[in-house]
């Protein structure tokens, strides 16, 4: 009996042996999804390869799931991906698994053909369709499609799946600076003309709903002709398996949706176009963190193609790119003269019962409304305050296993720690000194919205973020008269470009964010508003960038061209041995015994410098002690040439330290 090596989605760094039963013995391939029990527990595992091994106490495989077995380059990304994100192969492996609806699997086994022509059924596809997509296509019901068989209008035969990959021999990487909707829309027209005499395919990611509707209305009307298909997370499980049965079977011509797109069965795919790679929406929160600008990079890497990307201003990893001439610049050249901006800065010490927008500040605002115009105030933070303190002895609220200070809420009256999302209800009266004045230090969103209620009663606001996003169409959102205050989720297109007058308030908070990547990040984020900003307003766009003197004094280093701003950010990087010239791991432990973490992350670190690879730690962590655990970590970090070498060391450390009662999390920068 044949043996198989199987990678499950569980977060352990090693595979799983399974027997292959004789039923399946000519259905189980490298490439193929089954169906296994582990643990009394069902789960789908990719098989990774043969094995030589004692079948003694074995499982056997239950079955083999419907579905076309995996090509050797998409196992290939998968493992790169893994390696990227020092994730273990079979989590990273579930994000390119189908809808695991077994009600349909009978269904998907067979394939239909027609066995007498009859009207309505006049260019029914002569290799027959698969009798899930079959039914759905045609909204049969299962009494209608037993009739269909019964009378012998169709027969069925068992599904052959012959898995299919198309390798293009060029790879291209261009980045377009479109900043437009419209624009980007007749940018986009033009490339599927261009295409379409080619019969390329394309695949488009968005990082928004709104982005993706709107895109998908106009090219159903700019191409009725073509296969348009959609996917993204609010499809039901069932309409999810039909794209991906109709992707499988190559019955599509362009695939619009959001990053879950990335991991459906494209088979022939040769134009792929990320909008926007500086959005949230692009990144995943969930272990593995990936980027969706990565995948399709890598995608192409493997399988060939080209990736446009488009944007308002390059990250500093395409920038990179460009640099090394692995990237382009395209030239659009039909993108409308971007308007001068008036950036003012303007300086305010903070001091005790000081209101947090400066005299300056309201008076521009005020202008501003008077001529009717919308105004846009950019917070950083979210919550009323940074802190909570006495007023009296200086004490202030700090967070017992993170040793940070709580962010205080107004709107529901309790403090947060913004690293592990503790809820800590103040007290009434000062634990140290039974003082009664509580005070707020610093600004959040919540005062900043009370501060503008206060100066402007008569004028409409609102208030934009994490905990009150706006719930208004895009329709209202470019009719909205009044303030709109808010976090960067914030700054659409749709409010940046009817918007005249944009209020940067307390600048010093980008400057001082523990992630050295913020400051990047920032930049990027205030030239895309800086060149959307003002499009379609009657007078000319102002910003104002309020902050300490200290603080405005590196203003202008934030206002200069993005070749200059990324060169500089560059050079000090490759001295720090930082990404992206080096791939920078944190290895985080959480354990009740802090002792034997600590014990276990040196024998990482053994690992790691007897192999030359830089080490720091190990150190206290983020979260100091959180729920009774103590927090460890340690970094390392290493040439992008050695990827592969010291993800394989990682991963054995991984599988010799899986039985200690450790929970371990990554962060890998590249």
């Amino acid at each position: 009996m044949k043996v198989v090596s199987l990678a499950l989605p569980l977060p352990l760094f090693r595979e799983f042996s399974y027997l292959v039963p004789p039923s399946w013995i000519d259905r189980v391939k490298v490439g193929s999804l089954v169906e296994v029990e582990f643990h009394k527990r069902r789960l789908i595992g990719l098989v990774h390869a043969f094995e030589e091994k004692d079948t003694h106490e074995l499982k056997p495989i239950i079955r083999v799931v419907p579905v076309s077995p995996w090509m050797e380059k998409r196992i290939a990304l998968v493992e790169k991906l893994a390696q990227m994100y020092f994730a273990p192969f079979g989590e990273v492996a579930s994000l390119f698994f189908p809808p695991l609806l077994r009600s349909l699997w009978p269904l998907l086994e067979r394939r239909a053909f027609l066995v007498r022509d009859l009207p309505g059924w006049n260019g029914f596809p002569p290799g027959g369709m698969n009798l899930f997509l079959f039914r759905e296509t045609f909204g049969l019901s299962a009494s209608s499609l037993r009739k269909l068989f019964r009378d012998g209008i169709f027969r069925t035969e068992e599904e052959d799946w012959q898995p299919r990959e198309v390798i293009f021999g060029e790879r291209v990487f261009r980045f377009w600076r479109i900043a437009l909707r419209e624009e980007r829309m007749e940018w986009f027209k033009g490339l599927i003309a261009n295409a379409s005499g080619e019969r390329k395919k394309a695949l488009l990611i968005f990082p928004d709903f709104q982005s993706l509707d709107t895109f998908e209305v106009f090219l159903r009307s700019e191409f009725p002709e073509k296969q348009i298909v959609k996917y993204d997370s609010r499809l039901s499980a069932t309409r999810r398996m039909v794209v991906y049965r109709l992707v499988e079977e190559s019955q599509y011509e362009i695939i619009l949706g959001t990053r879950l797109a990335l991991f459906l069965p494209i088979p022939d795919v040769y134009l792929y176009v990320l909008f926007d790679p500086e959005a949230q929406g692009h990144y995943s929160e969930k272990t593995p963190h990936y980027h969706a600008l990565q995948i399709l990079y890598e995608n192409v890497q493997q399988r060939g193609g080209t990736l446009h990307v488009v944007g308002v201003v390059p990250s500093l990893w395409i920038y990179h790119r460009l640099c090394r001439g692995e990237f382009q610049e395209g030239d659009f050249g039909h993108s409308r003269l971007v308007r001068t901006k008036k950036v003012k800065t303007i300086a305010l010490e903070k001091k005790r019962q000081q209101p947090a927008i400066a005299p300056s500040v309201r008076e521009s605002i005020a202008r501003a409304l008077a001529r009717g115009e919308k105004v846009l105030v950019w917070v950083q933070k979210t919550g009323y305050a940074a802190a909570l303190g006495c007023r009296d002895c200086g004490f202030y609220y700090l967070c017992s296993d993170c040793e940070v200070a709580l962010r205080y809420h107004l709107d529901f009256k309790i403090l947060f720690c913004p690293l592990c999302g503790k809820k800590v209800k103040p007290d009434d009266v000062c634990p140290r000194c039974r003082g009664t004045f509580w005070e707020g230090w610093g600004e959040g969103i919540e005062k900043i919205y009370e501060e503008l209620q206060k100066y402007f009663p008569k004028n409409r606001l609102l208030r934009v973020d994490s905990e009150s996003p706006w719930k208004e169409s895009p329709k209202e959102i470019l009719e909205f008269p009044g303030i709109v205050v808010g976090t960067s989720g914030m700054l659409k297109e749709d409010l940046l470009r009817g918007s005249a007058l944009l209020v940067v308030l307390s600048f010093e908070d980008w400057l001082y964010l523990s992630d050295f990547n913020a400051r990047d990040e920032f930049y990027g984020e205030l030239h895309r508003a800086l060149w959307l900003m003002g499009t379609d307003a009657q007078s000319t766009p102002q910003v104002l960038i309020q902050g300490s003197s200290e603080a405005i004094a590196r203003v202008a280093r934030f206002l200069k061209p993005w070749r200059t701003f990324y060169g500089e950010s560059l050079q000090k990087r490759k001295a720090l041995c930082y990404p992206p010239f080096f791939c920078l791991v944190r290895v985080m432990g959480e354990s009740r015994n802090k002792n034997r973490c600590i014990l276990v992350l040196n024998s990482l670190r053994s690992i790691m410098e007897e192999n030359g690879v830089g080490v720091t730690g190990p150190f206290p962590g983020a979260g100091l002690r959180r729920r009774g655990k103590w927090t460890e970590e340690l970094d390392f970090n290493f040439e992008e040439e050695r990827l592969k070498e010291v993800f394989e060391l990682f991963s054995c450390w991984m599988v010799s330290v899986e039985r200690e009662r450790i929970q371990w999390r990554f962060e890998v920068y590249r």
